[in-house]
């Protein structure tokens, strides 16, 4: 199950665009300890029209632990 962790606004990119964005995120003290990754998705309500909607989620390249 995922956990919605919180959400950016104002941050864009055209498309074809590779870019780099940052975001602090709280990781809510009922989750319990272990390994977990983390992803995001870009315009999840599908605001902006594209030729492929079926990409704008990505994982993380490697796994965060939670203590």
């Amino acid at each position: 199950m995922d956990t919605f962790l919180g959400e950016n606004y104002g941050a864009w990119a055209g498309s074809g665009v590779t870019a780099t964005f940052s975001r602090t995120l709280t990781i809510p003290s009922w989750i319990a300890p272990g390994y977990y990754y983390l992803g995001f998705i870009v315009d999840p309500e599908n605001y902006v029209y594209e030729k492929n909607e079926s990409n704008n989620g990505q994982p993380m390249p490697r796994w965060v632990y939670v203590y």
